[in-house]
C-alpha cells in the first residue's frame, strides 16, 4: 500500500467514529393512576398482564411477604405487592 492509500484508509476509519449515534429508544414511564382497581384482586396472570400493559411500565416484578428485595429505584418498573393469600395489596412505580 502506498502512503496515499494508507492515509485514505486511516481517515475513513477515523471519521467513522464521528458518525452520529443512533437515537436511544425512549424509556418507558410507569404510572399507577387508575390501577387501584387491582388492589384486593387475585394475583393471577390475567391481572398481571393487564396491570403491566395499562401502567406503561417497561419492567415489572411481584413481591411476596418475606421476600428479599433489591432496593434499586427504577421509574419504569411496576412493583406489585401480594399477601399470603395471593391477593394484590399494593402497586408502586419503583
Amino acid at each position: 500500500m502506498d502512503k496515499r492509500t494508507t492515509l485514505f484508509v486511516f481517515l475513513a476509519l477515523a471519521s467513522a467514529g464521528c458518525a452520529a449515534a443512533a437515537p436511544k429508544a425512549p424509556k418507558a414511564t410507569c404510572n399507577v393512576e387508575g390501577l387501584q382497581w387491582a388492589v384486593g384482586k387475585p394475583a393471577n396472570e390475567l391481572n398481571f398482564q393487564k396491570l403491566y400493559r395499562d401502567s406503561g411500565a417497561g419492567l415489572w416484578r411481584i413481591i411476596s411477604p418475606g421476600q428479599a428485595v433489591q432496593r434499586d429505584k427504577k421509574t419504569d418498573r411496576l412493583t406489585i405487592y401480594v399477601d399470603k393469600q395471593n391477593t394484590i395489596t399494593r402497586l408502586v412505580c419503583e
